[in-house]
């Protein structure tokens, strides 16, 4: 018997000419055990919600695909230039309660 692991690959869409991704269970075809995802980043999460599912091991070679495709297709976050100073918020008037106003206007 074939030992069951977790693949991830990319396969035609059946209702466009785009790629998806096909993650499931080698050896099974039960649709529990499957799934498509548009994105790497989809696939491997759903690569790590089959594993936690049904215990079985992810291929390491459709893990290391997918960290790396779903790395490259992150936008790269620019470091953004703090300002000089912090901005100071306007100092409001503090609130006064109805007995306050009493004790003013009786002084």
């Amino acid at each position: 018997m074939e030992k069951q692991v977790i693949v991830a690959e990319m396969v035609q869409s059946n209702k466009s000419m785009n790629q998806v991704w096909f993650v499931h269970v080698t050896g099974t075809d039960s649709p529990e055990q499957q799934g498509y995802c548009k994105s790497a980043f989809k696939a491997m999460r759903l690569a790590f919600v089959l594993k936690q599912r049904s215990g079985i091991r992810i291929a390491d070679s459709s893990l290391q695909l997918l960290r790396q495709l779903s790395q490259m297709a992150k936008p790269q976050v620019a470091e953004t230039e703090q300002p000089a100073e912090p901005l100071q918020e306007e100092e409001k008037p503090k609130r006064r309660n109805r007995r306050a106003k009493k004790q003013e206007a009786a002084a």
